[in-house]
């Protein structure tokens, strides 16, 4: 007679031997659905936090690209055209700790854009189509912003009225033999009125207090000629709460 008759080997059940297998597949998955809960109620801690670093005033610059929708129109012999150029911009706003709206005032100058001039068929003479690099464009608004937090940023709307200018710096003759016909793009191109400002945005915080922004937006005016202008402009600023 050997020990191994009066030995019984023993065995360790674990949750899986007296649990049918939907069973064990539950409890082994209330861990994972407790830490998804927590994640989740920890969001309206994170959002506090957040609104924290948005309310006060904050300092923007940036750099971007104006596309004009369409052209100036026809003004005497010639029809100019606006052509897209870098842009600059510094912002400053204003968040106030109770409200989910904001302040904004900006300044944007586009840097040097080309003009362009086409001769209509009122041009007498030999007419030509001319172009050169000197027209600006520069604007100063206030906006009032609106923002939804998401995650680790927010997304936004600006609209506000803007004053808006246009500028070139020397005359641009298409045609040679009418003397109606001289410096019509400085004609065309100097011109300052009120115009519309709207725009959607979306940032992301970089830190406790600085902030990256992307926007798109459409400076709205009118015009001499009778046209409504329609500037674009994309643009990624950089920030920091004061």
């Amino acid at each position: 007679m050997s020990l191994r008759q009066f030995v019984r080997p023993v065995r360790f059940s674990g949750p899986a031997d007296h649990l049918s297998r939907p069973e064990a597949r539950r409890r082994r998955g209330l861990p994972m659905a407790a830490g998804l809960i927590g994640f989740v109620a920890g969001f309206p801690l994170r959002g506090a936090a957040q609104a924290e670093r948005d309310v006060g005033f904050s300092v923007a610059g940036g750099i971007g690209y104006q596309v004009p929708a369409m052209g100036l129109g026809t003004l005497g012999v010639a029809e100019g055209r606006r052509g897209s150029a870098p842009v600059l911009s510094v912002a400053l706003e204003y968040r106030p700790p109770t409200t989910w709206i904001g302040f904004r005032a900006s300044i944007v100058e586009a840097l040097t854009a080309r003009l362009e001039a086409t001769p209509t068929p009122n041009c007498v003479g030999s007419c030509t189509r001319r172009s050169f690099d000197r027209g600006r464009f520069r604007g100063f608004g206030l906006d009032v912003t609106a923002r939804r937090r998401m995650g680790v940023g927010w997304i936004g709307v600006s609209a506000g009225p803007w004053l808006r200018s246009y500028r070139s710096f020397s005359g641009l003759n298409v045609c040679e033999t009418d003397r109606y016909c001289l410096s019509t793009v400085a004609l065309l191109m100097t011109d300052t009125r009120p115009a519309a400002h709207l725009g959607l945005e979306a940032a992301v915080h970089l830190g406790r207090r600085q902030m990256a922004r992307f926007s798109i937006s459409d400076v709205v005016s009118g015009y001499r000629t009778g046209r409504t202008l329609h500037d674009l402009q994309f643009g990624i600023e950089f920030g920091v709460r004061l």
